[in-house]
């Protein structure tokens, strides 16, 4: 049995004139509209929608700028935005604890900034390059694009943007892709459970008796992190000492080379991740997450901004995406309390007063009876004692311990 879904090529293309142009037109052509919508929400109370702005914009110098469909786009996607925006105030209405703050409306573009170009199915196309054997998608004329692709012209794309990204364009073509799905749901037997961190960036242990945990190294994605705020502390050093406000592109450019690093590394975690679960016919992944890891995440001065600079929804969306295509089902699970709470003790994963275990120095973790595991796995093992408590019990799985106890391997990612 198979089911459609809907994956993203990302292709970096270089800046030109043209396409800063083309992005500067459609930041004019979306303020435009914006100003509307705002206009009259405060006059009548009156959400002006989608065709109506159409009809009034219609002959628009911001609009007739554009090819049709794109500025049709940039339309439908700005009123996308403001009815999230109206959801998101309803609810918040309800349950404001839900929230960081009061929801914000969609805001106006930069006077001098770009926008994101929008292109539907109809503009973009994938042709064979003849001769050659290579694809390429073709764009409008006036956007002179011509980019090498490795989807071929049987692809069902929905559409394509590109996205201004300081000192490049991001294109993102977004296709459908039939993936196979269990023939039938039945209960997990063999799962993987991981902890996401700092020191070590992913840890892993799985309900298989007898198999040891894992860890994957950390201390690159800190090293890049390191290097980059080094690097930014120079550039606004230098440029203030000389009186200079004009860093902005070398700050892009820096952002870009580190994004490109840390994405670089968590595609091949990601990967070697869902190749160890096919191998060891793992057929479901918990993943521990914590909604509020940017906002209130406390592990001191360093620590912080270490852990703040790490995108890991990133992280988990590659292992997500990987594992399904794969028909391994994926189980993101809140984390709270899984750090201090026993493994080894089943001990009841919620805040206690006094709890039976306890962290040490250099990230280990003693039960009750003295027994040292690394802290990480001990995370690890609770995140599926979250969601599968039968399969992580060490009562009822006792091989379980063996794993958890025993030195975790560590994974090299290169």
């Amino acid at each position: 049995m198979s089911r459609k879904v809907w994956r993203t090529e990302e292709i970096w293309v270089k800046e030109s004139i043209t396409l800063k142009q083309l992005a500067h037109q459609v930041k004019n052509l979306y303020n435009q509209a914006n100003y509307i919508i705002k206009y009259q929400l405060r006059k009548s109370k009156y959400f002006t929608r989608e065709f109506e702005l159409m009809n009034i914009l219609r002959y628009h110098p911001t609009y007739t700028a554009l090819p049709g469909h794109t500025a049709q786009q940039t339309i439908k996607f700005l009123c996308l935005a403001w009815k999230g925006y109206f959801r998101s105030l309803e609810e918040w209405k309800k349950e404001p604890e839900k929230f960081n703050g009061k929801p914000r409306p969609p805001k106006y573009k930069k006077k001098d900034g770009l926008a994101i170009i929008y292109f539907t199915n109809s503009q973009v196309k994938i042709k064979e390059e003849k001769g050659e054997g290579k694809f390429f998608i073709s764009f409008p004329k006036r956007v002179g694009l011509k980019i090498v692709t490795r989807l071929d012209p049987s692809t069902k794309v929905k559409f394509a943007r590109l996205i201004p990204m300081g000192t490049k364009f991001k294109l993102e073509i977004v296709y459908e892709k039939e993936i196979e799905e269990r023939k039938e749901e039945r209960p997990a037997e063999r799962v993987l459970a991981l902890d996401l961190g700092v020191n070590n960036l992913v840890a892993g242990l799985t309900s298989i008796p007898g198999e040891k945990g894992f860890l994957i190294n950390g201390r690159p994605i800190k090293a890049v992190n390191q290097w980059f705020n080094k690097r930014r502390a120079k550039l606004q050093s230098d440029y203030a000492r000389q009186g200079l406000n004009t860093w902005e592109r070398k700050m892009l450019a820096l952002q870009l080379e580190r994004m490109f690093k840390i994405a670089d590394y968590f595609h091949k975690a990601s990967r070697k991740i869902v190749d160890y679960c096919l191998e060891k016919n793992i057929d479901t992944i918990v993943i521990g997450y914590n909604s509020r890891w940017k906002q209130e995440v406390n592990m001191g001065k360093k620590n912080n901004q270490t852990f703040v600079f790490i995108p890991f929804q990133s992280l988990i969306d590659k292992i997500t995406y990987k594992a399904e295509e794969k028909g391994i089902k994926v189980l993101p699970t809140e984390e709270s309390y899984t750090s201090v709470c026993s493994f080894l003790d089943n001990e009841e994963i919620d805040f206690h007063l006094h709890y039976v275990g306890k962290r040490t120095h250099r990230g280990l973790f003693i039960s009750s009876q003295g027994l040292r595991i690394n802290a990480d796995i001990n995370s690890a093992g609770n995140i599926g004692r979250k969601v599968f408590p039968t399969l992580f019990s060490v009562e009822s799985n006792y091989g379980i311990v063996w794993g958890a106890v025993v030195h975790p391997v560590c994974w090299k990612i290169s």
